[in-house]
C-alpha cells in the first residue's frame, strides 16, 4: 500500500523503531540510519534475550527495513544524508529534542530546502515546553500521565503496567500521523511536521476515563476487593475464586441474582449500579471464593457473561484464537536462526503482512544505498575503509 514511499529513520530502542516498522509493513521503502555504534537496541535486551549475538529487541522492532550505518559527525558524512533526504519523503526520528538540531538536521534547518517533507519527532514529553530536555521513558510517562494511579486495590500501592504500552501506542499513533501527513503531502506539495511524545500517548489511552473525570471533577475511591476501575460499576475487575482467578465485567444486577443468589441482591434497584457499586463488588468477591475458576468459566459461559480467564503467556502460545489470527511468526533469520515474533496485528484482504527484509545487521545495506545515492563502487570503498561509512555485514 505504500510501495514509492521512502523513509529515512533515525530512530532508538522501541518508540521509534515500531514506527518506522508499521509503515515499512504496508510496503515503505524505510531506510535505519544507524551511528558507528550502532542504536541501543542493537546491545541490550528484556531478559538478556540474544539469538547468535542478535539482540532479540532488535529483532522484534526493526524487520522489513535497510540499514544504512555512518557517521553524521563528519561532512563527507552529512553529505551523504543530504543526497538521501533529497530522495526520500519523511523523516522519523526519536532522539531528545534538539539533538539533530546539533547536526542540522532539525525540522527548521530543513523544511525550506525539502517543503514536501514529512517529518515526525517521537519524543518523552514534546520536542517543547518545560520537561522537553528531561529524559522520557514508558513507565515515567505512565507515572506522569496518571495511568500508573487508577489500577490495583485501595489495599495496594499505584500499578505501572508490566509491559511497554505507552511505547507502543506512541508509536502506533506516530505512524498514522505520518500516512496522514504523507497523504497531503503528495495531494498538496506540503510538507509537515508532527510531534508524538510518551506522555500525550499515555493520555490518550485514558480518554474514556479522563473524559468521565473532566466531566464530573472526580473519580470513583479504589475498593479492597476485585474492582478494576475507577469509573465504571461493579462487578468489574479480577476476582478470586477457590483455586485462582478470573476477570468478570460488567454484569447488570438481574443478572446478578441469577449467578450469585437472589438473597443477596434482594433490595437492590436496577439502577444502583453505581451507588451501591462497592457492596455489589464486596458481595461478588465473597460468592466467587466458593467456586473453582473451570466452575465459574461454565456458569459465566451458560449465562452470556463477559468474562476470561487470566492466561500466563505458556497459556496464549497456545490459544486457539492467538494461532488462528496469526500473530506470533517464524522467521528465519541468516544469523540468529529461527527466531519467533509477534507480526503486525492487522489483517489486510485476509492475509497477515509478510516480512519482505528481515532485521538488519549493522549497515548491512550501506553499499547498495551509497550507489543508490550516486556514489560509485570506489568511492564507496573509500567511505568504508574511513569509516565515514560502515558495514558490518
Amino acid at each position: 500500500m505504500l510501495e514509492g514511499i521512502k523513509i529515512l529513520c533515525f530512530t532508538h530502542f522501541i518508540q521509534g523503531p515500531i514506527a518506522a516498522q508499521l509503515l515499512a509493513d504496508f510496503g515503505a521503502e524505510v531506510i535505519k540510519v544507524e551511528a558507528p555504534t550502532g542504536p541501543y537496541e542493537r546491545g541490550w535486551s528484556g531478559m538478556d534475550a540474544f539469538h547468535n549475538g542478535m539482540s532479540d529487541c532488535f529483532l522484534i522492532a526493526n524487520r522489513n527495513q535497510r540499514s544504512l550505518s555512518l557517521d553524521m559527525r563528519s561532512e563527507e558524512g552529512r553529505e551523504i544524508l543530504h543526497r538521501l533526504i533529497a530522495q526520500s519523503d519523511a523523516i522519523i526520528e526519536n532522539f531528545r529534542p534538539g539533538v539533530l538540531d546539533k547536526y542540522g538536521f532539525g525540522y527548521d534547518q530543513l523544511k525550506e530546502k525539502y517543503p514536501a517533507l514529512v517529518y515526525a519527532s517521537l519524543s518523552g514529553f514534546g520536542t517543547t515546553g518545560p520537561y522537553k530536555a528531561r529524559p522520557g521513558q514508558d513507565m515515567i510517562a505512565q507515572g506522569l500521565s496518571g495511568l500508573a494511579s487508577i489500577s490495583g486495590r485501595s489495599t495496594s500501592p499505584p500499578v505501572t503496567i508490566g509491559t511497554s504500552v505507552v511505547d507502543i501506542h506512541s508509536a502506533a499513533l506516530a505512524a498514522f500521523g505520518v500516512a496522514a501527513a504523507l497523504l497531503d503531502s503528495k495531494r498538496n506539495g506540503k510538507g509537515h511536521k508532527i510531534d508524538c511524545c510518551l506522555l500525550n500517548a499515555a493520555m490518550h489511552l485514558q480518554s474514556e476515563l479522563f473524559g468521565c473525570y473532566l466531566s464530573q471533577g472526580y473519580l470513583f475511591d479504589k475498593l479492597p476487593t476485585g474492582a478494576a476501575t475507577r469509573a465504571f460499576e461493579a462487578p468489574y475487575g479480577v476476582y478470586e475464586t477457590s483455586d485462582g482467578f478470573i476477570i468478570l465485567s460488567k454484569t447488570p444486577i438481574p443478572k446478578c441474582r441469577i449467578l450469585f443468589g437472589a438473597d443477596d441482591f434482594e433490595g437492590f434497584k436496577d439502577d444502583e449500579i453505581y451507588t451501591r457499586r462497592a457492596e455489589i463488588d464486596r458481595i461478588v468477591s465473597r460468592e466467587m471464593k466458593k467456586k473453582t475458576t473451570v466452575e465459574w468459566e461454565k456458569i459465566f459461559g451458560e449465562n452470556d457473561c463477559w468474562f476470561s480467564r487470566i492466561n500466563e503467556y505458556d497459556d496464549v502460545v497456545k490459544d486457539p484464537q492467538v494461532i488462528h489470527n496469526g500473530m506470533i511468526v517464524e522467521m528465519d533469520h541468516p544469523v540468529a536462526g529461527k527466531v519467533k515474533i509477534l507480526g503486525n496485528p492487522l489483517i489486510v484482504d485476509g492475509e497477515t503482512l509478510a516480512i519482505r527484509i528481515y532485521p538488519p545487521l549493522q549497515g548491512q545495506h550501506t553499499p547498495e544505498i551509497l550507489k543508490e545515492c550516486g556514489y560509485t563502487p570506489q568511492e564507496i570503498d573509500d567511505l568504508l575503509a574511513r569509516n565515514i561509512a560502515i558495514c558490518k555485514a
